[in-house]
């Protein structure tokens, strides 16, 4: 897992989910963008600290979540200037780029 800082209260983390060990029943794999609020304490009225950022909204439950190089390889945040671009996948691990919405022009399909 990485994380990357927006603010002092807000961060994304990337996290590499495979279907071994523990998680062999995941419903997709790839990997996770999950955006963290610090100030959010629990999830109440519509508020959670932690989201799931979903790369395939049309999937229900977030059962599509994960990224990945047969499907969505490119998250952009353009309102926080970020953007996380999946290059390479070597066994079970990814080689990304942490870039802004600008450097990851290029990868957009």
């Amino acid at each position: 897992m990485i994380k990357i800082p927006l603010s002092a209260d807000t961060y994304y983390l990337v996290e590499n989910r495979q279907p071994f060990n523990s998680d062999v029943n995941l419903p997709s794999s790839g990997v996770l963008v999950l955006y963290a609020d610090d100030t959010v304490g629990e999830c109440r009225h519509g508020a959670a600290p932690v989201r799931a950022v979903n790369a395939n909204p049309q999937v229900p439950y977030l059962m599509g979540a994960a990224f990945d190089l047969g499907g969505v390889k490119v998250f952009v945040d353009a309102e926080r200037n970020v953007a996380i671009v999946l290059l390479e996948k070597v066994d079970q691990s990814y080689d990304i780029l942490v870039t802004t919405p600008a450097g990851a022009a290029s990868y957009l399909p």
